[in-house]
């Protein structure tokens, strides 16, 4: 055995808590992530309530996020019955609170 082999044999257990170390930020990362987007969603809801016929480039603007975020949210939630989308000329798609 070298002078190596022997560190590395001797420290497995800050290799494995580093490791979990790293899996725990991921997780962590994600939920923080996961709350983002639902607030983002929630905020998102409340915009295309009181501003009728609004935009996912509008939303955005308000929203402080990218066009393509918003136009996300915005669709999950026309799939999930909050919104109601209508194509207008030139691909521009409109939101309104479904009901």
């Amino acid at each position: 055995m070298n002078a190596a082999t022997v560190s590395l044999q001797g420290d497995l257990g800050g290799v494995s808590t580093a490791i979990c170390l790293c899996v725990c930020a991921a997780s962590l990362f994600v939920e923080v992530k996961d709350r983002q987007d639902l607030l983002l969603g929630q905020w998102i809801l409340a915009r295309v309530a009181t501003h009728l016929e609004t935009t996912a480039v509008q939303v955005a603007r308000t929203a402080n996020c990218s066009t393509s975020a918003a136009e996300i949210i915005l669709e999950r939630l026309a799939v999930e019955g909050f919104v109601a989308s209508r194509d207008l000329h030139a691909g521009v798609r409109r939101y309104s609170l479904t009901g």
